[in-house]
């Protein structure tokens, strides 16, 4: 299994993942279709993008071993004391699952090829 990857912010160390069980988690959350990741950042709101991180964080501290005791309030307050926070659990994000956006895409060749 892959390792999480450490986040430091407010001179603590978070752990964040973002594989099938965090994206499971996500989307199972937000009502969310495989197909619909693709224009996920179009509809992205606070709230939503909360509800991410929490998804990637908690499978983090899974993939370590660790306890986790964070709710979507206290990632909020992470948010809060350090904007960046975001920005980096977002790119981890991304470099997660590069071709979300041609699932749409890859899903209609595979039909046309039938």
């Amino acid at each position: 299994m892959k390792p999480a990857t450490e986040i430091q912010s407010n001179g603590k160390i978070f752990y964040f993942s973002f594989g099938m069980a965090a994206l499971s988690r996500f989307c199972e959350a937000e009502n969310l279709s495989i197909n619909e990741l693709g224009q996920l950042a179009e509809g992205m709101t606070p709230l939503r993008a909360l509800r991410l991180i929490h998804a990637g964080l908690k499978d983090g501290y899974r993939r370590e071993g660790k306890p986790f005791e964070l709710d979507i309030d206290d990632i909020g307050d992470i948010v809060d004391n350090d904007p960046d926070f975001i920005g980096t659990c977002m790119e981890i994000v991304t470099q997660s699952m590069p071709n979300a956006g041609n699932v749409q895409a890859a899903q209609a060749k595979r039909k046309t090829s039938r």
